[in-house]
């Protein structure tokens, strides 16, 4: 007897439940039920079952039933995802912090996009990309958004050494093979594109050549002649030493710094006008061609010397001078015979 009116008073008790939140949804709207959802999407998602049960056929006329449904989607999705506060309270920086350190299922993600919206996320993206890199593991939920405004702006924050530096050895392993892939492929595009048709300063080709390096250096497979032609990667050392000479001489007014500066620049000037050691240089650059032709001037001074017109040929051919590392063989069997 006492089961059976505890019984009947769970019912009661249920009923009221559901008059008290049915008088409550009629006075509400999605938005309402929506917030709600924030702190109890359980209780949400009982209003939003009534709300749709209270709309007759005419008032159904007059509401988007897509926005419905999303509501739904939204709602249902927080129930699954309810131990996740950043999911209830649609907080994007706390999804980018949890895609960061975690791997997610096709399932999670598709309960993610139905809470935050693809769109949204990718004008987040879009907008908050230059700087902060860490929006980037948003694309292990979505897809490349806008290519050509973001593959200006990932180019952009690669130009900044530290965050290209995280960026190849933190960010871009953890995200999918296929967005990886597409990354790679767009910086490679973006870069050729950019020396192709637009005249760059030397600034510019120094900020795009280390962005390619640091490629070459994670992803050795996508290199690229056409960009190294461009950009001439091996003179960029000469051209950096004497920005760093300018900007280090001008980025204080102290006589002694510009004293410093230029003792070294005059130190430099005279160590590569002698031709042994612009000829190292060279070397040490890997600019064969002006190395070999640097030691030419260098066995003109002893032309006999069966040793230096022996190293003149082999410089020659490792260049790929071939006719002339030919005549210096030849030279060397004439001194041989004689």
């Amino acid at each position: 007897m006492k089961k059976s009116r505890l019984d009947f008073l769970k019912i009661i008790i249920g009923l009221a439940v559901i008059v008290l939140i049915s008088s409550k949804v009629l006075s509400l709207n999605l938005n309402e039920i929506l917030e709600k959802s924030k702190s109890d999407p359980e209780f949400a998602w009982n209003m939003y079952l009534i709300y749709i049960s209270q709309l007759s056929n005419e008032q159904s006329q007059y509401i988007n039933s897509d926005e419905i449904d999303k509501v739904g989607k939204k709602i249902y999705a927080k129930r699954k995802l309810v131990q996740y506060k950043f999911a209830l309270e649609e907080d994007i920086e706390g999804l980018i912090d949890f895609l960061k350190t975690n791997a997610i299922t096709e399932k999670t993600k598709y309960l993610l996009l139905d809470i935050f919206g693809e769109e949204s996320i990718s004008n987040y993206l879009l907008k908050n990309l230059k700087n902060n890199i860490d929006s980037l593991y948003l694309l292990k939920i979505i897809h490349i958004p806008d290519k050509n405004q973001f593959s200006k702006s990932l180019v952009e924050l690669l130009e900044q050494k530290v965050l290209s530096k995280k960026f190849f050895e933190t960010v871009l392993p953890s995200l999918p093979q296929q967005i990886k892939d597409e990354l790679l492929n767009m910086i490679i595009e973006e870069i050729t594109n950019f020396v192709k048709n637009k005249d760059i300063t030397n600034e510019e080709k120094i900020s795009l050549a280390n962005v390619y390096k640091d490629i070459l250096k994670y992803y050795p497979s996508y290199k690229n002649s056409f960009i190294e032609r461009r950009l001439k990667l091996n003179k960029n050392i000469l051209v950096s030493i004497w920005e760093f000479l300018i900007k280090f001489s001008f980025s204080t007014l102290s006589n002694i710094r510009i004293l410093i500066t230029i003792l070294l620049l005059v130190a430099l000037l005279i160590s590569f006008s002698l031709r042994i050691i612009r000829y190292r240089i060279f070397l040490l650059l890997g600019l064969k061609k002006l190395a070999a032709l640097s030691y030419k001037k260098i066995v003109e001074k002893d032309p006999l010397n069966e040793e230096k017109r022996l190293k003149l040929a082999q410089l020659y051919e490792s260049a790929g001078m071939f006719d002339e590392a030919l005549n210096e063989y030849n030279f060397l069997k004439r001194i041989k015979f004689e």
